[in-house]
């Protein structure tokens, strides 16, 4: 067995073990519990037990809307996702780029990764999402926990083990996995099952896959211990029962890569663990303690609904009184007397039962006020600070995801739209007012000038062997106007839909027009969450601004106090109103100066 088949079994099992990792002097966790743990508790489901009298134990549920109120107040949607420029000279690439990126969000259904990603985050605190390339296109999803074996503590400090099933169909239909080993595999299993059925492991249906990704030592792929360098690769294989009862390894793929496709990202992360204490791990607790309660008083109710009898006389041993009917005679020889089995006062036990509710609210930062749950006579201002409250820690989280979503799009996303888009194909947007007005002020004068350029030279060179050289002088200059008014009308009619070119922008490519534009993005995310009526009341105060002193923004020093107040609050960028400034100019796509009018000149 080599190396990685052995390693990859021997890290299952100390996963699968539940070997607690070390945190500090008092603190440890198992990943694999932990999850477990989730799991369960997400799912409304015990750990282990039945109730005493009855069967199964009532969960008290108090995960479920921890879950949802987190979700939903660190939610992020793929319309809220923008790029924007850092430098002023990268403006129209970085609207270009923004609307390719739409537009593969839109055919990926990105949406739906955002959706599952919130929601895992929300129940784990943590989530690993993996970027992969199938038949050239990128793909982006979230790995469920429990398919990974990674280093509790650090998950860049070992290699990413992620497991799955897949079906014999799968296995013969995958074009990168080595065909004699994954023929060998299946004669292996069948050959198995054939051997002996009594093995309880193994699904007769599928097989159990195991993809390794890490920096290891170029030996594993070559087979010479001489070549010790580190380099990132992929291992894929599966394992199968020998004649000698051992697993044996079937290695069907393994390769380099360029850089690992899994990414990491936390809520809020926590220092020395791989997964981060989200909601559900923060109520444990607070889940056991309201399932204690709840079972308390439900063995309370089902003991006092019990009508239960005493008498001495032996002859109704074993007797049932719910045997008899209505109008039954009952002839006994002592006396039959109900036992006092009455309800104790249940009222201490519904006290801890809210006590321990309202503590898991105080933890997981779901305030009454969140929840809709404001109690009479409560001041309006307490309500608010409660509600500001809740609303700062999960704006820490958003920031947080943000900046992972920040560097998914850049490290994954930016690099395959610039190799998908090394074409000169046209593409089409649906832009709003304000992109619609800074495309047409550049795109209009420059392209008036072109058209009207052509119809000159085409009339000159037609008539050119006709005309003399007075006549030629006396030709009718470029209506540029003109043309600027017959493009203006054909854009009306368009909306705001446009369609774009690289050879608009002077490139012979779109991939040529992204090059040098990775560093100088800015990824501008903001949750749904993100209070409305505070970017109103912020833009409008601008607008009031503007409009009460037009002269403002060409004062270096106001406009830079300016420039900082819209930078802090993210609703719109200085780069947008320092492009809305050039009203008289009349920029271009690139950096080249507008044609001038052609005029023919010749000589005699």
């Amino acid at each position: 067995m080599n190396n990685i088949a052995q390693k990859v079994l021997e890290l299952e099992d100390i996963h699968l073990s539940e070997a607690p990792t070390k945190l500090g002097k008092y603190v440890q966790y198992s990943l694999y519990k932990t999850t477990e743990t989730i799991r369960a508790y997400t799912n409304a489901t015990h750990q282990s037990g039945d109730d005493f009298f009855n069967g199964d134990k009532p969960f008290a549920d108090i995960i479920t809307q921890a879950v949802q109120t987190r979700y939903r107040a660190t939610d992020i949607d793929r319309k809220m996702i923008d790029i924007k420029s850092g430098r002023n000279d990268k403006v129209i690439p970085a609207m270009f780029l923004n609307i390719t990126l739409k537009e593969w969000m839109r055919k990926e259904n990105f949406g739906i990764f955002l959706n599952k990603w919130g929601m895992e985050l929300s129940k784990y605190g943590s989530s690993v999402v993996k970027a992969t390339r199938k038949d050239g296109e990128l793909h982006i999803d979230v790995v469920p926990w429990g398919r990974l074996i990674v280093d509790p503590e650090d998950m860049s400090q070992a290699p990413v083990i992620e497991t799955y099933n897949l079906t014999e169909s799968d296995l013969l239909k995958n074009n990168i996995y080595n065909k004699d080993r994954v023929d060998e595999l299946i004669s292996a299993k069948m050959a198995r099952e054939t051997k002996g059925r009594e093995i309880a492991d193994q699904n007769k249906e599928f097989y159990k896959i195991y993809e390794v990704h890490g920096f290891l030592q170029e030996s594993e792929l070559t087979d010479n211990e001489e070549d010790t360098d580190f380099i990132q690769q992929v291992h894929i294989l599966s394992y199968q029962i020998g004649e000698d009862g051992k697993k044996a390894p079937y290695t069907l793929y393994r390769g380099r890569e360029e850089k690992s496709p899994y990414t990491i990202t936390h809520l809020i992360p926590e220092e020395g663990r791989t997964l981060s204490r989200g909601v559900v791990e923060q109520l444990f607790n607070s889940q056991w303690m309201a399932n204690h309660y709840a079972s308390l008083l439900k063995e309370s109710i089902d003991t006092s609904s019990k009508m239960v009898y005493q008498t001495q006389d032996m002859s109704l041993q074993g007797k049932n009184s719910l045997e008899l009917e209505t109008g039954s005679i009952l002839f006994t020889e002592k006396l039959i007397t109900p036992l006092n089995n009455q309800v104790v006062n249940t009222t201490p036990i519904q006290n801890g039962y809210e006590s321990w509710r309202g503590l898991s609210n105080s933890i997981s930062g779901v305030s009454e006020a969140m929840q809709g749950e404001v109690k009479a006579g409560a001041a309006w201002r307490q309500t608010e600070a409660l509600l500001r409250e809740s609303h700062s820690l999960f704006a820490l989280m958003v920031q947080n995801k943000s900046l992972d979503l920040e560097f998914i799009i850049k490290e994954h996303v930016i690099p395959h739209l610039k190799e998908k888009l090394n074409t000169k194909e046209e593409i089409s947007a649906i832009l709003d007012s304000q992109m619609i007005e800074t495309i047409d002020k550049m795109f209009i004068p420059a392209e008036a000038v072109r058209r009207a350029n052509r119809k000159v030279a085409e009339e000159f060179l037609k008539n050119a062997d006709k005309m003399s050289f007075e006549e030629m002088q006396l030709m009718q200059a470029p209506d540029i106007q003109g043309e600027e008014r017959n493009i203006k009308q054909g854009l009306a009619g368009l909306g705001g839909q446009r369609f774009f070119k690289p050879s608009d922008m002077d490139n012979l490519t779109w991939k040529e027009l992204f090059k040098d534009i990775d560093e100088q993005v800015i990824i501008n995310i903001t949750g749904e969450e993100v209070n409305t009526q505070e970017n109103i009341t912020t833009l409008t105060t601008i607008l009031q601004t503007l409009a009460s002193n037009p002269t403002i923004t060409q004062d270096k020093k106001t406009m830079f106090v300016l420039s900082k107040i819209l930078e802090s609050t993210g609703v719109i960028s200085p780069l947008e109103i320092s492009t809305l400034q050039e009203e008289s100019q009349a920029p271009m796509w690139s950096s080249k100066p507008i044609q001038q009018p052609f005029i023919p000149v010749t000589s005699k």
